[in-house]
């Protein structure tokens, strides 16, 4: 982010592993289907951690966490 009361920081996201396409889904309520070798991304992000929840196409969840400073 640009300033620590600025919510205009984004984050991109981009799934290996697993079994393509993938279900990304961001703590907003945002939900991508993300193609093998493709990539999620979300903006106006303040300053935080995220957690993202990532669903390949045989329904295998990892969540992962991202960072914005």
């Amino acid at each position: 982010v640009s300033c620590a009361e600025n919510c205009d920081g984004s984050a991109r996201f981009a799934p290996v592993g697993g079994v393509p396409p993938y279900t990304i889904e961001w703590p907003s309520g945002q939900v991508d289907n993300v193609p093998q070798g493709g990539s999620s991304t979300a903006a106006e992000l303040c300053g935080g951690d995220f957690a993202l929840t990532v669903t390949d196409f045989l329904g295998a969840v990892k969540v992962v966490t991202v960072t914005i400073l």
